[in-house]
């Protein structure tokens, strides 16, 4: 467990009263979710991407490549094969 200490407060000088919340978000990619799990497997991990209808896809993800970065990988060509 790491300690941190916050030596001053994020929102100093902000007048909270002031910031409006009401405005509008405009997303890119509405409605585009990626449901998946993560796996540990013998030597990495098996991704596994949900889809509402059909068959789920798998991905193998060796323990020398870096997760996240696969991670992002198989998010971008999910939503690639979406589109």
């Amino acid at each position: 467990m790491s300690n941190y200490s916050i030596t001053g407060s994020p929102l100093s000088g902000i007048d909270i009263s002031t910031i409006d919340l009401s405005g509008t978000c405009h997303n890119k990619l509405p409605h585009k979710k990626v449901s998946m799990s993560i796996h540990e497997a013998n030597g990495g991990f098996i991704v596994e991407v949900e889809h509402s209808m059909k068959e789920n896809d798998l991905y193998i993800v060796s323990e020398d490549r870096d997760l996240g970065q696969e991670i992002g990988k198989i998010i971008t060509h999910n939503i690639l094969q979406k589109t």
